[in-house]
């Protein structure tokens, strides 16, 4: 009895709906049914898109149980559903052919063991990569392209101290306002960021993310945001390696757009100066200890 997978990855949690996991089942379960020697042990599904295998934990648990000889055949739609990247594509069938896993692919009808040469599925690969590609340059055209025009949503994402109106901007909330403020306040009069987490906490000021403590990192970025004065910076970071898909912090790479007085400001900008004036100083205080220590 041979044991079967299947693996399917979608772009959206949106198309996994509409394409149920339930009703896969039925689907290969039916035709399995039909071989005698065939049994379907499960299914692995990713909602994930792009170049990567990265973020993919489903194909990665199937190449560990293929691995654990757990599976003896997977069955995936196409070559573009189980490897966007050709090297990645390469690397996968390799080791699975080395272990005695066989691959159908549906679209191509490929059989794994079938090909003799990589040529065919090099081909296909290399196809849905380019494809994937063109798609990831055409979606960064647009959001430049919105960015420019001043259309983009990004510029009314809610930070905390926000909220939006029925038409989708940004407006004060009164409330998380005063623990803005509070924050800029305490920075200036010298205050740390682990004080001010202390600080907060005693207060009864929950996080953005609704914990009793506030995280350094999360009270250093609000002292950071521009939206803070009614501004906002688009395109802090952005995706230097279209395989790896990581985004890492712009430093002048690509362009940057501000949107001026965007908003209303929960801070005077004075203040906010000041207090990007003061982050400066600690950190170059920091820096020379540093190299006193050395």
């Amino acid at each position: 009895m041979k044991r079967v997978a299947v693996y399917c990855r979608v772009s959206t949690k949106e198309e996994l709906q509409q394409h149920s996991l339930q009703a896969q089942q039925e689907y290969y379960e039916k035709n399995l049914a039909l071989l005698s020697d065939y049994k379907l042990i499960g299914i692995y599904a990713d909602t994930a898109s792009g170049l990567r295998r990265k973020k993919r934990s489903q194909f990665e648990k199937l190449i560990r149980d293929c691995k654990r000889k757990k599976i003896d055949v997977i069955i995936t739609k196409s070559i573009s559903r189980f490897a966007r990247n050709t090297l990645d594509f390469l690397i996968v069938i390799r080791k699975l052919k080395e272990i005695g896993v066989e691959v159908f692919f549906e679209n191509e009808k490929i059989l794994l063991s079938k090909e003799r040469s990589e040529f065919k599925m090099t081909m296909f690969a290399t196809v849905a990569q380019e494809e994937s590609i063109s798609k990831s340059r055409s979606i960064r055209w647009g959001l430049i392209h919105r960015f420019e025009s001043g259309e983009s949503k990004l510029a009314n994402r809610i930070c905390y101290g926000y909220t939006k109106d029925k038409d989708g901007n940004l407006i004060v909330d009164e409330e998380k306002a005063q623990n803005v403020k509070l924050i800029f306040e305490l920075y200036l009069q010298g205050y740390s960021l682990s004080k001010i987490s202390k600080e907060l906490k005693e207060r009864g000021i929950l996080s953005p993310t609704g914990k009793e403590t506030w995280a350094n990192m999360a009270i250093d970025k609000l002292l950071s945001n521009e939206k803070y004065i009614g501004n906002v910076m688009l395109q802090k970071t952005y995706v230097a390696d279209i395989f790896e898909q990581k985004q890492v912090t712009n430093k002048g790479e690509v362009t940057r757009f501000l949107y001026e007085n965007n908003h209303v400001g929960i801070i005077e900008k004075e203040l906010f100066d000041a207090v990007q004036e003061e982050k400066q100083r600690r950190s170059r205080l920091i820096k020379q200890n540093n190299e006193l220590r050395i």
